[in-house]
């Protein structure tokens, strides 16, 4: 079966990880047809096993190489084309349009959310991820650096071009 390994805050956030040597933890865990994508911590991989376990595994893996904990979020093929198929911007948004993958359940403080929120900001919660449109771009956004404490879970964040690449290489054929 096809895995995704979303990574949290690798090579954005003080953790370096190259792709080759997060390509090199999933070998060593036995992983199999691992594929990363850009350099922000994507790995597609064929396993059996249960997603949680392979997010612990990989977490250890990756602390042991980089020296710091990642939170790494892993979804099987299905789980993750099934929490996309309700986006509700078009993939013509591209990098105006971030997906923030939930790890929990969220508890959204809407009132601080709402007072954060510019004028020209869309938030949409589906299942398993928050869909944040800032039109301005997400660098300029009050709102997206503050949104994982305001909702109460652990988020990681890839835009709508990111998301499809990764949609693109689940469901085409293995390497």
């Amino acid at each position: 079966m096809r895995y995704l390994a979303l990574l949290r805050g690798v090579n954005v956030g003080g953790v370096k990880l190259t792709m080759a040597d997060l390509r090199a933890v999933a070998a060593d865990a036995g992983l199999g047809d691992a594929r990363t994508y850009l350099a922000s911590g994507n790995l597609i991989f064929s396993a059996q096993g249960a997603p949680a376990v392979f997010a612990e595994t990989l977490g250890h893996g990756i602390a042991a190489r980089c020296g710091r904990p990642v939170a790494v979020l892993v979804l099987g093929a299905e789980a993750y084309l099934g929490r996309i198929a309700d986006c509700p911007y078009a993939a013509s948004e591209g990098a105006r349009v971030h997906g923030m993958f939930t790890f929990g359940t969220p508890n959204p403080d809407m009132a601080a959310i709402e007072a954060l929120r510019a004028p020209d900001e869309e938030l949409t919660f589906g299942a398993g991820v928050i869909w944040l449109r800032a039109s301005e771009g997400i660098g300029r956004s009050k709102l997206a650096p503050k949104l994982e404490r305001l909702c109460g879970t652990v988020l990681t964040g890839r835009n709508l071009n990111t998301i499809t690449a990764l949609a693109e290489m689940l469901d085409g054929p293995q390497a």
